[in-house]
C-alpha cells in the first residue's frame, strides 16, 4: 500500500484495516498490464479462497462472508458448497424458517440462478417466499 501512496494499515478507500476488536484483515494491491497478468492474478485469489474454504472456521458470518466473496467473483462452483454448508448451518444454529436462515437460503438462491440452475434457484425462491410469509406476515419486506 505505501507504493499506492497510503499508509500502512489502511486500504486503497483509505479505510482502516484493522479495527481494534475486529479480527485482522489485509489488502492486497496486484498490478497487472496484460490479460495472462489478469489470468494469473485471477488463478491466485481462486487459489486463496480454495483455501480459505477449507480452513474456514465453522461460524456462519465467516461462511456467510465467504459464500458472498466467490459469489462476487463469478467463482460460482467453488461457492455452491459454501452456501450450502452455510444453509446447513443457519438451519441447525437458528431454524430454517428464521429470518437468518432465509438470508441464508437466498445466497444459496442466488448461486444456483449464477449457475443457470433456474428451476432449483425459482423452486428456492419459492420456499424463502413462504416462509417469510408464514413467520412475518404479508406486510413484511423481504
Amino acid at each position: 500500500m505505501e507504493a499506492a501512496g497510503k499508509e500502512p494499515g489502511r486500504n486503497l478507500a483509505n479505510k482502516l484495516l484493522n479495527e481494534p476488536g475486529k479480527p485482522p484483515r489485509s489488502c492486497v494491491v496486484l498490478r497487472v498490464s496484460d490479460e495472462d497478468g489478469v489470468q494469473h492474478a485471477r488463478a491466485q485469489l481462486l487459489n486463496t479462497l480454495r483455501q480459505r474454504v477449507r480452513l474456514a472456521p465453522a461460524s456462519l458470518d465467516a461462511k456467510w462472508r465467504l459464500a458472498a466473496a466467490l459469489e462476487l467473483r463469478g467463482f460460482y462452483q467453488e461457492a455452491l458448497p459454501v452456501a450450502q454448508e452455510l444453509v446447513e448451518l443457519c438451519a441447525s444454529t437458528y431454524g430454517p424458517e428464521s429470518a437468518k436462515g432465509l438470508v441464508c437460503h437466498s445466497t444459496l438462491t442466488a448461486i444456483l440462478y449464477e449457475m443457470g440452475n433456474l428451476r432449483e434457484a425459482e423452486k428456492l425462491c419459492r420456499e424463502i417466499l413462504d416462509a417469510d410469509l408464514k413467520a412475518f406476515g404479508p406486510e413484511h419486506q423481504l
